[in-house]
């Protein structure tokens, strides 16, 4: 609806024909909601209750600034040309994906590695502080990270000693288990896709396992 509203302005108002400038300026009006929507509902499949709520606040915030930005840049210059504004909303957009896009790939990736035991169960964990520097980015985006494996109970925190990785067994099987299911559903949707039915699916699977494995 947002992006069809969009359209509709740029056809009846010619906004891209008037100045490149003002169409990319009306476009991050339109577009930004959409994208924050996007990455906003898979944080929220992907993190606790808690942190949900967390980041729907930083998501409205994220689209309210940048609205702030487009009307302190149209009162500034008292039409739509305003490209330093522009590039501000741009920037501020293309920030909150980075920031939401490292904690889904930290969540994930450190939550494979102890499924797959390539970080052994008791095993302890580098601080929050050290993992951040290592990756060049904010403390508080790392420890959010962390928050969610703790959630999951995939780490513990023991208060004098940091963090460490959960000695729960069953878990890792459970999650295992979880992991290698959502590889197999994506699998076979894909391969139905391409026209396989279910049997020649199992055929396929089959035959790739005995010659490669």
């Amino acid at each position: 609806m947002v992006l069809a509203v969009h359209y509709l302005l740029q056809m009846l108002l010619g906004l891209r024909a008037k100045s490149d400038v003002i169409g990319a300026t009306v476009n991050m009006l339109f577009y930004a909601p959409v994208a924050i929507l996007i990455t906003y509902s898979i944080l929220h499949v992907e993190c606790n209750v808690r942190n949900r709520n967390r980041y729907r606040t930083a998501s409205i915030a994220t689209y309210l600034l940048i609205l702030a930005i487009f009307g302190v840049g149209y009162l500034t210059k008292g039409d739509l040309q305003m490209p330093i504004a522009s590039y501000a909303m741009l920037a501020l957009l293309v920030l909150y994906i980075v920031v939401a896009t490292y904690i889904l790939v930290t969540i994930n990736t450190k939550k494979r590695k102890i499924i797959s035991q390539e970080i052994k169960s008791g095993d302890q964990l580098p601080t929050v502080r050290e993992l951040a520097e290592e990756a060049g980015v904010n403390p508080n985006t790392m420890q959010r990270a962390f928050s969610e494996l703790e959630h999951e109970g995939m780490v513990f925190s023991k208060r004098t000693s940091g963090r460490f990785v959960t000695e729960d067994e069953k878990l890792i099987k459970q999650k295992r288990h979880e992991l290698a299911t959502e590889e197999l559903q994506s699998f076979v949707q894909n391969m139905h896709h391409i026209g396989f039915d279910t049997s020649d699916i199992i055929a396929v699977l089959e035959s790739y396992v005995k010659e490669n494995h």
